[in-house]
């Protein structure tokens, strides 16, 4: 069976907070929710932030296990973007 390509990330707005909705993980074969907290809401568009995983907070219900790996395979997918 052929796997099926994830639809793209969107992002909504959600009490005041961007979320990316829908971002997939290839080590857990799910989608997720993902935003950065809102105090870091307006430093992501800044070249010179750095953020940090702790800073990724994950909205999708998961475990601790789970979500420590879509944190660390989030983090390193931004880190080689920047």
């Amino acid at each position: 069976m052929k796997k099926q390509k994830p639809a793209p990330v969107t992002i909504e707005k959600k009490d005041g907070i961007l979320v990316f909705v829908g971002e997939y993980s290839e080590a857990l074969e799910k989608t997720y929710n993902w935003s950065w907290p809102l105090s870091r809401q307006r430093h992501q568009y800044h070249k010179t932030w750095k953020p940090k995983e702790k800073d990724i907070i994950v909205h999708t219900r998961l475990n601790k296990e789970e979500k420590s790996v879509v944190r660390k395979e989030l983090f390193e997918s931004i880190r080689q973007e920047a």
